[in-house]
């Protein structure tokens, strides 16, 4: 079986955003224990000069990645669950052993979780170890997805 190995979130927040609305977005996507987790918050410029700021969180300890993935697969909506069950295998980098997920940052905001193709995301990358190559198959992710009722 897979194991979880790690877990990385980010979202960008512009100029015209308010900040403490994008970090409660990013915040809702953790489970609820864990509201008091710390992101890492960096400042920089586009290449048009204009600022914004990345907030992230990562961990690697791999109840916190459970508790994540359990609290997202029980507020994704079923329309997402269905999309992801559709396209899960181009959400998945088997050479990097990774997985990656986009959902939309102003739902996430209104604390529905929803899985975007858009612009304006929290970006959700999701780590694997797998030690056979029937683990790191599209079979393996899906069992794990299955599990946390991420996918159909």
């Amino acid at each position: 079986m897979l194991e979880l190995a790690t877990i990385s979130l980010s979202i960008f927040s512009y100029v015209t955003e308010e900040n403490d609305r994008i970090v409660q977005a990013l915040y809702n996507v953790l489970s609820p224990g864990m509201h008091a987790e710390k992101l890492t918050k960096i400042g920089t410029t586009s290449q048009f000069g204009d600022p914004f700021t990345i907030y992230s969180y990562e961990s690697d300890d791999e109840e916190k990645i459970t508790a994540i993935l359990n609290h997202l697969g029980d507020q994704l909506d079923s329309r997402s669950r269905t999309y992801l069950t559709e396209n899960l295998e181009n959400k998945i980098d088997f050479d990097e052993r990774s997985v990656y997920l986009r959902l939309d940052k102003y739902k996430a905001y209104q604390q529905q979780l929803v899985i975007t193709e858009g612009g304006d995301i929290i970006k959700v990358e999701i780590g694997y170890n797998a030690y056979t190559q029937d683990e790191n198959s599209y079979d393996g992710i899906a069992a794990l997805f299955r599990s946390f009722h991420l996918i159909e």
